[in-house]
């Protein structure tokens, strides 16, 4: 059996300079009941961008990779949640996980099985509650630079061990042995 985990694309996901982070959260995902959960507290009260499949006010959207490493330049905090089988057997972390790593913006999510393996716990605020998520947020909007320094952890573990290019070597490693064991 082979084994392909998502993977941070650095052709398309990557820091961009001279960009002031005057966006206090971004979202760019499909919508599913657990960011509606987790994100309700923070959503309502704060200046945000949210766009992805299933969302009202994006009823044509695309995905446009070019366009989203600068919306994440612009935002203080991204906000990340994962699905439910994520969270109950560690079998991945979502794609987002990833590409807010690489871009270099502080990250709350929720907390999939295998992101512990994946990720220091230093590298990300991962919270086991939808309170904990609201007051992680809190955290980093009053003081900036606890985000900044995560998000520098997440994107140096990001860059050394999680980009697309390590998946695609992983693959081609387990594509040779399953060939050898034939």
């Amino acid at each position: 059996m082979l084994y392909g985990p998502f993977g941070a694309n650095i052709l398309h996901y990557f820091p961009v300079a001279g960009f002031v982070r005057d966006i206090d959260y971004v979202v760019i995902a499909t919508k599913k009941r657990e960011h509606t959960i987790l994100m309700k507290d923070i959503v309502g009260r704060n200046y945000g961008f949210i766009d992805g499949p299933g969302w009202k006010h994006a009823p044509n959207f695309k995905f446009n990779r070019d366009r989203d490493r600068y919306i994440y330049a612009r935002a203080k905090i991204g906000l990340n949640a994962h699905i439910p089988d994520q969270l109950e057997w560690a079998n991945e972390i979502n794609e987002r996980t990833y590409q807010l790593a690489a871009c270099g913006v502080p990250q709350i999510t929720d907390h999939p099985k295998l992101l512990d393996k994946l990720f220091s716990k230093d590298a990300l605020f991962v919270a086991d509650t939808p309170k904990q998520y609201t007051e992680f947020f809190k955290v980093i909007i009053n003081d900036p630079t606890i985000g900044q320094e995560r998000a520098i952890i997440a994107q140096k573990e990001a860059f050394d061990k999680h980009t697309t290019f390590h998946r695609a070597d992983s693959f081609m490693r387990q594509l040779s042995r399953n060939c050898q064991n034939r």
